[in-house]
């Protein structure tokens, strides 16, 4: 067993070792390739959905926000 993993090191280590810039930039454009780009509709749909989701976050932290804000105001109000 110990064996097994020594030999599974080694050989990590020497693919590691042998780095090799075009076969990296193969298999990227081969990735690249296999993407599937939405279409003209789906990309429209996502982005207004992304657009009014953060809308509404952002209204969420400003609400939130504002009532920290006021109850710390009136914290420190009480004490001064």
């Amino acid at each position: 067993m110990a064996e097994e993993k020594t030999t599974a090191v080694s050989k990590a280590a020497k693919d590691a070792k042998s780095f090799n810039l075009s076969d990296f930039v193969k298999a990227h454009i081969a990735e690249f390739k296999r993407i599937i780009w939405p279409n003209r509709e789906t990309l429209i749909k996502e982005t207004i959905t992304v657009i009014f989701v953060s809308l509404i976050l952002g209204a969420i932290i400003i609400l939130l926000d504002t009532a920290y804000q006021f109850g710390f105001d009136a914290l420190i109000g009480l004490f001064s």
